[in-house]
């Protein structure tokens, strides 16, 4: 990437962390796929993944409107805790690690590469070996506690600053570097 700043973690969320509107993203990020069996306390598949969304989409006013269902209160988050003034950026209460806060769209572009023993696997390939956990096929309820069509549903994600690979948020690339 050209013009890419090469940030520290604590750089970067001083970066986000004030963004106030609806904000267009761009992030990549390697973790452990939770839906993944577990051998010997190690997760069978990791994965990187690339994608778009949104920072700052409030996720109550986004079930209503996308529900109708006026009377829809949020649960509060569990096991996350808002950086204090920010809503880009929230802290996992059982690491202390800072995460990023986004929301993605059905229309927004998603790539998810797969690995085993540090080799890409693909999902097909990955599903034959039998790496996935039950959990993985199970079909999701979508958001809302069911209310948002799936054809409207969407998704949050909120992986760790720290296994962010790279950024663009608001035409900034951003390469956050351990």
């Amino acid at each position: 990437m050209n013009n890419t700043k090469k940030v520290s973690v604590a750089e970067f969320v001083d970066a986000v962390k004030g963004i106030t509107r609806s904000t267009r993203i761009s992030i990549c990020y390697q973790v452990d796929e939770s839906k993944s069996k577990t051998k010997g306390g190690k997760k069978q598949l990791q994965k990187q993944v690339c994608l778009k969304g949104w920072l700052n989409h409030d996720y109550q006013n986004k079930v209503v409107k996308l529900s109708g269902d006026t009377s829809f209160v949020a649960n509060p988050m569990i096991g996350k805790t808002p950086l204090e003034d920010s809503k880009t950026i929230i802290i996992s209460d059982k690491t202390n690690e800072l995460m990023l806060y986004a929301t993605t769209l059905k229309t927004d572009k998603r790539d998810t590469t797969y690995f085993h023993n540090r080799m890409e696997i693909s999902r097909e390939d990955a599903i034959q070996r039998e790496l996935f956990a039950p959990s993985y096929f199970k079909k999701p309820t979508t958001k809302g506690r069911g209310l948002v069509s799936e054809g409207d549903d969407f998704g949050l994600v909120s992986p760790y600053v720290s296994r962010l690979l790279w950024a663009n948020i608001e035409g900034e690339q951003y390469e956050i570097v351990k």
